[in-house]
């Protein structure tokens, strides 16, 4: 879960080292890390980073 600034930037951290190469190529664990960590990000933005 994602609660503070601090949260928000190591999670989107975590999502760049998942992302650097072919996210299709993650083994299943890996992708469902960077599926949660992306739906957390976007509930996170959503309340804290409107536009």
């Amino acid at each position: 879960m994602i609660v503070t600034k601090d949260d928000y930037h190591k999670a989107m951290a975590r999502i760049d080292a998942l992302t650097k190469g072919d996210p299709d190529a993650l083994p299943d664990d890996l992708f469902r890390e960077l599926d949660a960590l992306t739906r957390q990000v976007e509930a996170y933005e959503n309340i804290h980073c409107k536009l």
